[in-house]
């Protein structure tokens, strides 16, 4: 049986449906419980997210995650501050100009990192290079994208050693990136079996749902030519992201495809 044009998008898990878990749960909640403030839901949605982080957590509902990135940011800096992030962020590429709009105008100060990554020390050079007078936008949040724009995981022990530095400095600290548990293993698992078949065209290691991986023109359209669908992320390089519902056939084949060229 043929595959569906969906099944082989790989450009982006946005093109993912909806899990079936997520559609009965807003089946589930279309009932009264109450007009406004201390609903269950939102009493299950802090339990759950306090249970993961280990601490207790007050979950607020938004509709995107621009516009959960963009409120938290407002809520740590203040106009005339600085939030301090990677140049290849997810709030600077693909954000367009919501952080800004919500921040009534915070700056961006944009830094560097192998792998889209910042360490602590990046973060202290930042910092002291702004001289701590009225002319200069002064540094007030830290925002780091894990996975980043380039895959790569922050390990704890690194968001530990970020979130000290961001206590000492006084600065807020907001991340990006959330996906449901079951569905990111998921399609961790769907990566790292195209990445096994990648070898040594991978240009960062696997260490969530993106692959990238070195190829030519020719080979690229060879792909798309198998009803692949992927974005150019650079001269000879392409990135693939798996989804929750990509295992099997269309992972499988996608592997194959790569193999062979």
């Amino acid at each position: 049986m043929g595959l569906g044009a969906v099944e082989m998008r790989f450009f982006s898990d946005n093109a993912a449906a909806a899990h079936p878990r997520v559609i009965e749960a807003i089946a589930e909640s279309n009932r009264l419980d109450t007009a406004y403030d201390g609903d269950e839901w939102s009493g299950r949605l802090d339990s759950a997210f306090s249970i993961v982080f280990e601490t207790d957590v007050r979950a607020l509902w938004v509709t995107t995650g621009t516009a959960a990135n963009c409120l938290a940011l407002a809520a740590l800096c203040p106009p005339h501050g600085a939030i301090l992030c990677h140049k290849d962020a997810h709030i600077e590429n693909d954000e367009a100009g919501a952080p800004g709009f919500y921040t009534n105008g915070a700056k961006l100060m944009l830094l560097d990192g192998p792998g889209a990554k910042i360490a602590p020390d990046t973060v202290v050079a930042a910092i002291d290079r702004v001289r701590k007078d009225v002319h200069q936008v002064q540094p007030r949040a830290l925002s780091i994208t894990n996975a980043t724009e380039y895959g790569l995981a922050y390990r704890a022990s690194e968001v530990a050693a970020l979130g000290d530095l961001a206590r000492s400095q006084g600065l807020g600290f907001h991340m990006d990136g959330a996906r449901w548990l079951a569905n990111a293993r998921s399609a961790n698992a769907a990566a790292q079996a195209i990445a096994a078949a990648a070898g040594e065209r991978l240009i960062h290691p696997v260490e969530a749902n993106e692959i990238f991986l070195k190829v030519s023109p020719d080979e690229a359209a060879s792909l798309r030519s198998q009803g692949f669908d992927f974005y150019d992320w650079g001269p000879g390089e392409i990135r693939l992201v798996t989804s929750w519902d990509q295992q099997g056939e269309p992972v499988e084949r996608l592997a194959a495809a790569i193999a062979a060229l």
